[in-house]
């Protein structure tokens, strides 16, 4: 059997002036359903993380992940 899957990771990241505040949104599509702590994992490794990190979700093809983050560092 052959299984094909493509996921397409876009977003936006805002940074302050003084770079110590990042935000933003993002959205993950598979045409496959992804785990939770996968949809988690994609995000961070994309710069899609922080304190604040919120997602919801799609239960039809193509799956969608949706999401928001909000991040202060010193």
């Amino acid at each position: 059997m052959k299984i094909n899957n493509t996921i397409i990771i876009t977003g936006e990241i805002n940074q302050n002036d003084r770079g110590t505040h990042d935000w933003g949104n993002f959205k993950i599509t598979s045409e496959k359903p992804l785990d939770k702590k996968i949809v988690t994992e994609l995000a961070g490794l994309h710069g899609f993380g922080g304190q604040s990190f919120a997602f919801s979700e799609t239960s039809k093809t193509p799956y969608t992940y949706s999401g928001s983050f909000d991040c202060w560092s010193d």
